[in-house]
């Protein structure tokens, strides 16, 4: 009995272990450390998309809030010019560079094209650097 114990603990320990670097979104599971491609479907607003069936929040990235509505069973924002610049990106494929999991979704680094689209957006006026986590605090537009 003893050792039925013993090889549970280890086990349980071995698990716990690999799985650290896992982030679980929508019931699929992914390497938070992992880059990935999809195809950006649906702007949520200025710092938030779905790229294929997996929630992102731009990483580094502050956005202005707005008053949202449900369409096709997800949040998106009404008249927002952070939400309507991200549009531009909708339907292209994207590369993925997780950075680690907020709430109900994956906070990450998204290209289009090999261009960083949060560091753009701040780039261009549309949003501002988040200044709770140093994301892109050695960065210059």
């Amino acid at each position: 009995m003893k050792y039925k114990v013993l090889t549970a603990i280890v086990l349980l320990a071995i698990i716990i272990s690999s799985t650290k670097d896992i982030g679980v979104q929508n019931s699929q599971v992914v390497a938070k450390d992992s880059k990935s491609t999809c195809v950006i479907k649906h702007i949520i607003d200025g710092d938030t998309l779905w790229c294929d069936d997996i929630k992102y929040r731009l990483a580094g990235v502050d956005s202005e809030e707005c008053k949202k509505h449900k369409k096709d069973g997800r949040s998106t924002c009404i008249k927002s010019k952070p939400r309507d610049y991200l549009l531009q990106y909708i339907n292209k494929p994207a590369k993925i560079e997780k950075v680690s999991k907020s709430f109900d979704r994956i906070v990450a680094y998204v290209y289009v094209d090999g261009v960083d689209v949060g560091f753009k957006s701040i780039c261009d006026g549309i949003n501002k650097r988040h200044t709770k986590y140093n994301y892109y605090a050695n960065k210059d537009c």
